[in-house]
């Protein structure tokens, strides 16, 4: 049976991976700043800031496994070509566990929770019948954001490998080139040349390579524009649909 990926586990595996001890210094100091222009004396100088917070979800008292920066988002994002979007991009219908939760912790924090992101695959939030695996968060007073529930069908490990050449334009390049240098050493010398003396690896090979370069770019520059390709790196959080 094909494996399937657990972005939750994703995340938490990313958080391990880039969160260091200068990091949670640097996030404990944003949060005295925070607390600090949220003080009484400061309210009046950041109201508007101070209004919106009404929204966000107070990061005490809830499980901190469920906390993710926008930066783990991000790079889960890129890696399985995802987007996180507001929750009003999504046109399907919410599962009704979701309405529960969001109840509970509108009681528990003792105010109305507003901003809402999903995270999901472009495809099903332009066909939300698809029924893609799909995670919702609520953002926190921190700029963080806490994860309150998923559903939909897991995605296949291959998603990640196929989503690769789409991360950016330094991955398209690389796929671009190996798959330009496997086909170069397919080709047999015959191909490249009538010296019967030349060796497999000579300067015939070399000059293959970049035509064949040459051709393969232009082929793939061709497909990202005739299906309207874009990098993940730079439109993972874009709520334009295509």
């Amino acid at each position: 049976m094909f494996r399937q990926v657990q972005i939750p586990e994703e995340l938490s595996r990313e958080r391990k991976k880039i969160r260091r001890s200068e990091d949670l210094l640097l996030h404990e100091a944003h949060k005295l700043l925070l607390q600090e222009q949220f003080s009484e004396k400061n309210i009046l100088s950041n109201l508007k800031s101070y209004t919106k917070s009404f929204g966000l979800l107070d990061e005490e008292g809830i499980d901190p496994g469920q906390i993710y920066t926008t930066r783990e988002i991000r790079n889960i994002c890129v890696r399985y070509r995802l987007r996180f979007v507001d929750s009003q991009v999504y046109t399907g219908e919410f599962p009704y566990e979701v309405v529960l939760k969001i109840k509970d912790l509108n009681a528990i924090q003792r105010k109305d929770l507003m901003f809402f992101k999903i995270l999901s695959p472009a495809e099903n939030l332009k066909n939300p019948s698809q029924n893609m695996d799909s995670l919702l968060f609520v953002q926190t007073v921190y700029g963080n954001y806490y994860l309150l529930h998923r559903w939909g069908n897991l995605l296949p490990v291959s998603r990640k490998i196929k989503s690769f050449p789409f991360r950016s334009i330094e991955t398209f390049m690389l796929c671009v080139i190996v798959l330009t240098a496997l086909l170069s050493l397919l080709l047999p010398n015959k191909y490249l040349t009538t010296d019967t003396h030349a060796d497999y690896f000579s300067m015939y090979r070399v000059a293959c390579f970049f035509h064949v370069l040459i051709l393969v770019a232009g082929f793939c520059v061709f497909y990202l524009f005739k299906n309207n390709k874009t990098f993940s790196v730079s439109d993972w959080d874009n709520p334009k649909i295509n």
